[in-house]
């Protein structure tokens, strides 16, 4: 079996499917919109269905105006490679305790060189 073709047949079914999963979602959610929570969950029962739709915001925050006011705001530590790269042996020892590192799953991308599409 040749793995890296049959890779690009399921990304294409994927790629398909996804579409007409979003198209139903769509139609799903004109005739259901009315009882839609704009922020959160709703489980409604159409037509012997158990419906559970879900909607959530992003809310973006003037740093700025924020670091005015920070007592008004939760602050997250986020980690900087390029940052960590930088720091003294003594300091990169201490970040160590202080952080986990774990693998992500790999992304793959996969192209056919020789063969036209």
């Amino acid at each position: 079996m040749d793995c890296y073709k049959e890779w690009l047949r399921l990304k294409a079914q994927i790629r398909e499917l996804t579409e007409q999963l979003h198209e139903a979602e769509a139609c799903i959610y004109t005739n259901l919109q009315e009882h839609v929570n704009p922020d959160g969950s709703v489980t409604l029962y159409p037509d012997g269905y158990r419906v559970v739709i879900t909607n959530s915001q992003t809310v973006k925050v003037d740093q700025e105006k924020a670091a005015l006011a920070a007592h008004l705001f939760k602050t997250k530590y986020e980690f900087s490679k390029t940052l960590y790269n930088n720091l003294s042996e003594d300091d990169r020892r201490d970040v160590d305790e202080m952080i986990e590192i774990k693998n992500n799953k790999p992304n793959f991308k996969v192209e056919a060189m020789n063969e036209t599409k």
